[in-house]
């Protein structure tokens, strides 16, 4: 299944369930390879096996409510995301699934009201609390109200300093006002006055790294690191330069795999030990990683490059001209787009 073999895998998934009917990772595996095939019968009923095996586990209702996305149901969806978070109401996943099924129908104020009422009960765990503003920056943020959009986001950063996304998402929006000058600025003259301030020296290294400032965006994630030597989302953006500019790789996996060791979840340090893996041609691994991280961000054009770069040096050209499609079907824009071109190019002549 990592390497796109879908045949095979369904084939020797259904093998071990001949002999033991009840294995829920087989019947995962056959529900998945319904998904990449958009074969949402098959994937409907091997995840319903599945939640029967595990009722309990918010990844089955997330799995099943999945389905009925794809099938632009994303009202079933909702009642199935809402039944797993009343067994689990802390699930990431579900809450993501949640937010997904307002935004397919551009319910944005629905989206938001349901942000809202989950950050008033968790007031009492940061972690999540820090989840749903990031969540409610990007709704705004893509709703151009970038005022309310740097707010939640810099709610997202005090509630959990230790997650990268917010961090990324602010630069996003620096990026997109022309405020990124302005916010140097702002950082350096608090850096001034807290000096130990690793969210601070965080934020110096995301600006400068936008701005294609490489030397400065390193030393500020190695000041942040010298503070706090386990601090992911500066060990993922050194680990990422490191492998883009010719540099020390065993250092950079050790970084990428201290911050997944930390956030198991988060797609963009997925991503970027993917790619690192990618870099030593280890395929193989290159492409589990990007199956994590295209779990938590499923259209991520850049994400989608990648798993596709992986897929061609393992030989699967066929997935990875799916892969490419699919990243050149996106309306986002992303920097390797030319590189993206330039591959399906090679692989269709």
């Amino acid at each position: 299944l990592a390497g796109g073999e879908l045949d095979k895998a369904e084939e020797h998934a259904r093998k071990v369930i001949e002999i033991q009917p009840g294995l829920s990772r087989a019947h995962l595996i056959l529900g998945q390879v319904g998904m990449a095939r958009q074969d949402f019968e098959m994937a409907e009923e091997f995840f319903k096996n599945l939640q029967e095996f595990e009722p309990d586990s918010p990844e089955t209702y997330y799995h099943l409510g999945s389905v009925y996305m794809g099938r632009n149901n994303p009202e079933q969806a909702r009642s199935l995301f809402m039944e797993g978070l009343s067994k689990e109401p802390g699930s990431q996943i579900l809450l993501r699934g949640m937010v997904q099924t307002y935004l397919a129908r551009q319910e944005t104020d629905e989206a938001l009201s349901f942000i809202d009422s989950r950050i008033n009960e968790y007031q009492d765990k940061p972690e999540l609390k820090s989840f749903m503003y990031n969540s409610k920056g990007l709704i705004l943020m893509n709703a151009r109200d970038f005022d309310g959009a740097e707010q939640a986001l810099q709610k997202a950063v005090q509630d959990n300093q230790e997650w990268p996304a917010p961090y990324q998402n602010l630069v996003r929006l620096y990026t997109a006002t022309g405020n990124i000058e302005q916010a140097i600025a702002s950082n350096e003259a608090l850096l001034k006055t807290q000096p130990g301030s690793v969210p601070v020296l965080m934020h110096l290294g995301i600006l400068y790294q936008e701005q294609d400032n490489l030397d400065m965006a390193k030393n500020y994630y190695r000041k942040a690191l010298e503070i706090d030597k386990e601090f992911a989302p500066a060990a993922n953006n050194l680990a990422w330069i490191l492998a883009e500019t010719g540099g020390n790789l065993d250092e950079a996996l050790g970084l990428a795999q201290m911050a997944k060791r930390k956030h198991p979840d988060d797609p963009a340090i997925s991503d970027t030990l993917g790619w690192i893996y990618v870099k030593r041609e280890a395929y193989l691994s290159a492409i589990s990683q990007f199956q994590d991280a295209l779990r938590g961000a499923p259209e991520h054009p850049t994400i989608l490059y990648h798993m596709a770069a992986a897929q061609h040096g393992y030989g699967n050209m066929s997935e990875a001209r799916r892969y490419l499609q699919k990243a050149l079907a996106s309306e986002q824009s992303f920097p390797e787009r030319e590189e993206a071109e330039a591959l399906l190019e090679e692989l269709e002549e």
